[in-house]
């Protein structure tokens, strides 16, 4: 991490050796032929899953605005013979506009999925490898969504919010716009609006 005044700056390298988050099957066979067989474990072995994350953040006017960037890119290898991958970015900010008053903006990007892993015809794609939507590198995997927020600070404390959010899946995807969502079907966009209230004890 750096942080120096207005600017701050944060690095981070994930390593995850023999995971499996979603206990997969493995497909043993040559990602291009047409008869991709699972060996039946459940589960694979072998593979090693890395992840970078950069981001960075600069205030302004006194910290009245902030904005805020982040990129993330995930590698997930299958058993070794298959792989997925997918880079993912956002943008973020605040305005504390006067006095309590403070509107969010948001906005992310999910990137297609590459690699070998869930090809249509040979592995029965597309296919979940931890929070990626594999399909072989053949596209529209990807999905953005769009967040806006107004908070009213009724203390120092106490914030009360209403936010909204858009999350516009491609032909490909199905990610939820949030924790507690519907579960949503491959091309599906959700909405979401929510009250919110927010104490610091």
């Amino acid at each position: 991490n750096y942080n120096n005044g207005p600017l701050k700056v944060g690095v981070g390298y994930e390593i995850h050796k023999d995971y499996n988050p979603g206990a997969l099957n493995v497909y043993t066979s040559n990602p291009t032929s047409s008869n991709g067989a699972a060996n039946g474990s459940g589960n694979y072995n072998g593979g090693t899953d890395t992840s970078w994350q950069i981001g960075a953040g600069y205030s302004f006017l006194n910290n009245a605005v902030v904005i805020n960037a982040m990129y993330v890119r995930l590698n997930y290898q299958v058993n070794g013979d298959f792989t997925t991958s997918q880079s993912n970015w956002s943008l973020n900010g605040a305005w504390n506009i006067a006095g309590p008053h403070t509107v969010r903006l948001g906005y992310v990007n999910v990137g297609d999925s590459g690699g070998t892993y869930g090809a249509v015809g040979t592995q029965n794609g597309p296919k979940a490898v931890g929070g990626i939507m594999a399909n072989g590198g053949a596209g529209n995997t990807g999905a953005k969504k769009y967040v806006f927020e107004y908070a009213y600070a009724l203390s120092k404390r106490t914030e009360a919010s209403f936010g909204y959010a858009r999350l516009n899946n491609d032909s490909q995807s199905n990610l939820n716009v949030g924790t507690g969502a519907s579960a949503a079907n491959f091309g599906e966009s959700q909405t979401y609006y929510g009250l919110r209230l927010n104490h610091k004890f």
